[in-house]
């Protein structure tokens, strides 16, 4: 049985008085209720600029979601060069060993990592998937490489 229009108002009436201290709008209860945010520590900066880093899972998603971003945080610098760079490669896989998928990457060949300083991942488009898909990481090197610090990868996601 569908729900009458008269039946909707009055249940975003009811939404909006008994979240009212915490939410100035329908836009605010779905933010709190539907956007979610995920975190991941590189604890150690490599051991040398041509120290790559294997694909590593960084986050399984609970529910199904979309990927509206995701940042780095660097806690020192990473120097930009053409020739000699870094690649931080983020993929989603299925949860039970698939292979997996690319959603984006951010490289130090023309930008670098500033200390402190949010970097923005470049998605590979509207990035959405499945309950259990697993986030990864990886950091492969170009030329003799540059060394990535320690660092946290901030997922900002929606509830699908």
């Amino acid at each position: 049985m569908a729900l009458t229009s008269a039946e909707i108002a009055l249940a975003k009436s009811g939404i909006m008085n008994l979240l009212h201290p915490y939410v100035a709008d329908l836009d605010d209860v779905r933010d709190l209720l539907f956007k979610k945010e995920a975190t991941y520590v590189k604890v150690l900066a490599d051991a040398t600029a041509a120290t790559v880093t294997a694909i590593t899972p960084c986050y399984r998603f609970p529910t199904a979601y979309k990927i509206t971003a995701i940042n780095i945080l660097p806690a020192t610098t990473a120097a930009a060069d053409a020739s000699n760079y870094a690649t931080i490669l983020f993929a989603t896989e299925d949860g039970a060993a698939g292979t997996p998928v690319p959603v984006g990457n951010r490289t130090t060949a023309t930008v670098a990592l500033t200390e402190t300083t949010t970097a923005a991942v470049t998605l590979d488009g509207t990035v959405t998937g499945a309950a259990g898909d697993v986030l990864t990481v990886q950091i492969t090197k170009t030329g003799t490489g540059v060394a990535i610090p320690a660092c946290t990868f901030q997922i900002d996601y929606e509830v699908m």
